[in-house]
């Protein structure tokens, strides 16, 4: 039995011609993505790290007269007997 004939049209299909060349590619995605990584982690430069810890340390000693008693201070207030408000 004869086989089908091979058709001579060299051009590819439409969702091949689509794709872009990361994606017919993946080590080259991979290697993107790795490289963006450390960037998307940690968005400040480190000649800036120390003024960005300086800050956010900062930020985080800040006194916040609106916040909630910890909970784990009005626990100790209920084990020790001492009256709670709130």
């Amino acid at each position: 039995m004869p086989s089908a004939p091979r058709s001579t049209n060299k051009r590819r299909s439409p969702a091949k011609s689509k794709r872009s060349a990361f994606a017919t590619r993946p080590w080259h995605v991979v290697s993107m993505l790795w490289s963006l990584l450390p960037d998307a982690l940690l968005p400040v430069p480190w000649s800036d790290i120390q003024g960005f810890l300086a800050r956010f340390v900062a930020q985080l000693q800040r006194p916040n007269g609106n916040a909630r008693p910890r909970q784990i201070d009005r626990l100790r207030d209920i084990v020790i007997g001492r009256a709670v408000v709130g």
